[in-house]
This record gives C-alpha cells, structure tokens and sequence, in this order.
C-alpha cells in the first residue's frame, strides 16, 4: 500500500558500491516518543530509491514536501518503508520552524552583538557550536550511553549529498541528565572527545554541554537561509503557516501485500 504524508525535508544522500544502489532521507518531526530516555525532536530516516536523489537536487532543502511511501511486509512482519516520490514546490515556512525549534514568532529578527556569520556550516570539531535536534540514552544490564543527533548543513564536497546532514555521535550516559533542564531542540557549544574507535577509525564521543541554548529567531533564519537576516532587520515577515505533518491515505497499489 502507499501513504502520502506532509513533512519537512531535511537532506538526502544516495549510495553505489558494488553495484548495489539506493539512498535515504531524513524528515524532521515532532517526537512521538514519550519515554524517559529521549528528548527533543525525532528524526525518521526512509530508504528512496538510487534515482530519486537526481529529482531532488532540483529541489529546495531544507523544505516541506508531500512524500508518497511504499509501505510492504519486511522481514520478521516488520513494515518496509521506502519513500517513492516527492511532490510540490517545497517552499520552507517561517512558522513551521518556529513551532519546531520553540521560538517566539513575535521576538525581534535582530542579530546578536556577538554574532559571527562565518560559524555556519564550519565542521565539528573538539568544542563547537551545534545544532542539537534530539538525544537518547540507554542502559542495558550495565551497559550505558547515548546519542546525540546534531545537524548541520552539507559542505558540499560529497556529491551524493543534499540539504542538511544529521551526525550521530556517541554520548556518556550522564549528559543526558544535562540536556533534560535545557531547550530542546536547541543551539549549545557541545563537548567533545576524540576517540578510537571500531578498525582504528576515529570517534567523537560527547562529553558535556556548555552555557544556555543560542538559537533565537535571527539564528534560526540564517540556519536555514530563510530571507530577512540583515543585521539591521528587526522585524520578520513569515509566510503562511503550514499545515502540520498529517499521514493521508492515497489508493493502494495492486497487487501489494500488506
């Protein structure tokens, strides 16, 4: 059967190896998850297939989109999600991402006195300044950790690569604790701590969080390039709200087996 639902874009990636193709794309919601070990947003990854990363790089990323899903019987009864085709124009609304990001749309699009435009889009690196969607934590029989989900906007440099990039590091179970008083989602200067991991590769793992969440209405503009972040701006003219992510039944496809 398929499903079409609204959601926000974030970015897509594709893969060729070895002559096995596809790729993925990753929305952006609020979280349905009301457990005690997770805070913030929930980002959903889809599988798509290999061709439709060429449909979106004619696109807008970050933006809202319907998503047609082809939903058939997995492995184990589990439901196999692939997101088959995406629709309309996309244009990313100001109301949205205030809803999201928990911003007051009536505060002043003013950049702050401190504010360093060149920050954007610059690689995580030992402390640095991110922008934390979500985290969670676990302990299982002693065994415990989280992660830390931050996004960030591509550099660009990977051509199978569109819109904004999620990271997924590695966090000591305590710091859970430190994100639990704070805005989430949020922008925080994130600690982090260069390990070895798994073959000699290289892992961050987060270590602590710093200081009160930056992201205010201005930083919220200049994230996702939406327009009026003149310095000397002081108002916002948003769009239209949209309307909030709502899964709406389309015709099953015959033949398909639930």
């Amino acid at each position: 059967m398929q499903i079409v639902i609204n959601g926000l874009l974030l970015g897509a990636n594709r893969y060729s190896v070895d002559g096995a193709k596809g790729g993925s794309l990753y929305l952006l919601q609020q979280s349905q998850d009301r457990a005690d070990n997770h805070i913030g947003l929930e980002v959903k990854k889809l599988k798509m297939p290999f061709e439709l990363f060429d449909q979106l790089k004619e696109k807008q990323l970050p933006g809202d989109y319907e998503i047609l899903i082809d939903i058939e019987r997995g492995g184990q009864d589990s439901d196999n999600e692939t997101a088959v085709s995406v629709r309309n124009t996309g244009p990313l609304q100001a109301e949205r991402l205030y809803q999201l990001f928990g911003v007051d749309p009536a505060s002043p699009l003013k950049a702050p006195a401190n504010s360093d435009p060149s920050a954007l889009g610059q690689p995580i690196t030992g402390s640095s300044l991110g922008l934390v969607l979500s985290a969670t934590r676990y302990d299982m029989e002693g065994n415990k950790g989280g992660r830390l989900y931050v996004a960030q906007q591509t550099s660009g440099r990977n051509p199978n690569q569109i819109g904004f990039e999620v990271i997924k590091f590695r966090m000591n179970y305590e710091v859970f604790a430190l994100l639990q008083d704070k805005p989430m989602p949020g922008e925080y200067l994130i600690d982090l701590d260069l390990r070895r991991g798994a073959q000699d590769k290289a892992q961050f793992r987060v270590t602590g969080i710093q200081g009160d969440n930056r992201l205010d209405k201005f930083r919220l503009h200049q994230l996702f390039q939406l327009g009026g972040t003149d310095p000397k701006t002081t108002e916002s003219k948003p769009g239209p709200a949209a309307a909030s992510p709502t899964p709406t039944s389309a015709p099953a496809k015959t033949g398909t087996q639930g």
